[in-house]
């Protein structure tokens, strides 16, 4: 946290990263840097076709729209496999539910190890490290990529390795200075009004600027200024606060919780909250009155083809903010809240 911090909001975008002298996290020699995650799906996704035949996608039914637009944009029809809670509570992936495919997009979720999963990934399996960067993962794909803008104040924070030589030899075009500007501009206006230096919230706008132009930008590279921080990324801190933060939510609000209980291996990326939906509706928007802030993972669109079951995970989860910006006294401050609007519901 920054010492400095006057306004008592919680979550939203990131403003710093903390970093170390020394290296911390590892990547791969073959590891390559991106302007974003989706950026090096795609990038993943044309070198994958210039050693193979990719006419159909596996992808997980729980996803962000930015995972099924890469496949569409190369022509890849896309079916999505079953991400659900079963009867036990507990978050199931089920391969057997969509057809075998060519290529297949594996997600583990929030950093936790508490997840089941029913079949195998067809075909060639992507992973998608977003989440469980930081938590041991299966070495069972041929790519591995993700985004650490989700993790700390990265301007852009895409990766992307492969088990094996990379086939493309396209090159990376640099990350435009007008979109650096962008993430750079509001991170620090954001700082600037936690800090009580300014009374307006423009940087939000900014910040949905820089949003937009991602959705359009293609394959990009990342910063070195990202690069650098990446492999110096306080980690170890970064993972103490975050499980603290985490396991006092848990100990509090774990009757609702996804994943109620902590392992050794977790490093978790929010606490997320299985609610009925008109209900989870609610206490988002009681939250943001009482500026504390927590997103949804992730919004329904045009490009998603889900079931009943498939579709219920967006109508009820909400994650909770449990990152290295807070301490005990904001877990403490969002689980009144919380308490407070559920007990006059339930």
């Amino acid at each position: 946290m920054v010492d400095t911090i006057v306004r008592d909001e919680v979550g939203s975008e990131f403003w710093d990263i903390p970093i170390t002298e020394e290296k911390q996290v590892s990547f791969p020699g073959n590891t390559m840097w991106f302007i974003s995650g989706t950026s090096a799906l795609e990038y993943i996704i044309q070198d994958a076709m210039n050693r193979h035949r990719i006419l159909t996608a596996s992808i997980p039914s729980w996803c962000c729209s930015c995972m099924i637009e890469p496949f569409l944009k190369y022509g890849i029809e896309v079916c999505f496999y079953s991400v659900y809670v079963d009867d036990t509570g507990t978050l199931k992936m089920d391969y057997t539910s969509a057809p075998a495919c060519d290529i297949t997009l594996v997600i583990s979720y929030f950093g936790y190890a508490d997840q089941k999963a029913e079949g195998n990934p067809s075909g060639i399996i992507i992973r998608d490290m977003t989440h469980s960067l930081f938590c041991e993962n299966k070495q069972d794909a041929t790519y591995y990529f993700g985004s650490l803008r989700k993790w700390a104040g990265f301007w852009t924070g895409g990766y992307a390795w492969k088990d094996g030589n990379w086939e493309s030899t396209r090159k990376i075009q640099e990350a435009e200075v007008s979109y650096i500007s962008l993430r750079k501009d509001a991170m620090e206006s954001k700082l600037q009004y936690l800090q009580g230096k300014r009374d307006d919230k423009t940087y939000l706008h900014t910040f949905e600027q820089g949003e937009a132009f991602l959705d359009h930008c293609g394959i990009v590279g990342g910063t070195q200024r990202d690069t650098f921080s990446a492999f110096h990324f306080d980690i170890e801190e970064v993972r103490r606060i975050r499980r603290q933060n985490a396991q006092y939510l848990i100990s509090e609000l774990g009757e609702y919780a996804l994943f109620p209980h902590l392992s050794e291996k977790d490093c978790p990326l929010f606490v997320p909250v299985i609610l009925d939906s008109d209900i989870r509706d609610g206490l988002r928007r009681y939250l943001v009155e009482n500026r504390i802030y927590c997103p949804i993972h992730w919004e329904k669109t045009t490009t998603h083809r889900l079931s009943d079951v498939q579709m219920y995970l967006y109508d009820h989860e909400l994650s909770i903010v449990c990152d290295q910006r807070y301490g005990l006294k904001e877990m403490q401050r969002i689980i009144e809240h919380v308490k407070d609007y559920l007990h006059s519901r339930y």
